[in-house]
């Protein structure tokens, strides 16, 4: 039997993947990121809520503060959280969560909610385009 792909105001997670790339490989840390994927759900008038806190690691002890994610549930009510930036502190391995993915126990995510943002396209551009230094 195939999985069901959970939907987010009638968008895949295949689809949603696809239009939170630039945000995903933009040149920003967690503030940016989180600013660029709330832009981006809100074009596609998906709910969620862009936040700003910490993050424990319960297995190793260590803490990411401040850091920003995006928090949403799915059709069915499941939670979600989209973190592109937690590898960027914790480190770049696999155990680390990263992308589009549900809350588990290893890590706990605490914060309060960011108002809602639109970005200038320019801004946008700023964030994804690589600068390049005279040399």
């Amino acid at each position: 039997m195939d999985k069901i792909e959970p939907m987010f105001a009638g968008q895949g997670l295949s689809d949603l993947r696809v239009h939170l790339y630039q945000a995903e490989h933009s040149l920003t840390e967690c503030d940016g990121a989180t600013m660029m994927v709330s832009h981006i759900l809100s074009e596609l008038q998906v709910p969620h809520h862009r936040m700003s806190g910490m993050v424990h690691c319960r297995e190793t002890g260590a803490v990411v503060v401040p850091h920003c994610w995006v928090k949403l549930h799915d059709d069915e009510g499941h939670r979600w959280i989209i973190d592109y930036r937690l590898r960027l502190w914790l480190g770049d391995r696999s155990d680390i969560p990263h992308g589009i993915f549900q809350p588990n126990q290893s890590f706990a995510y605490e914060g309060e909610e960011m108002p809602p943002i639109v970005l200038h396209e320019a801004l946008i551009l700023a964030f994804t385009t690589p600068m390049k230094l005279p040399q």
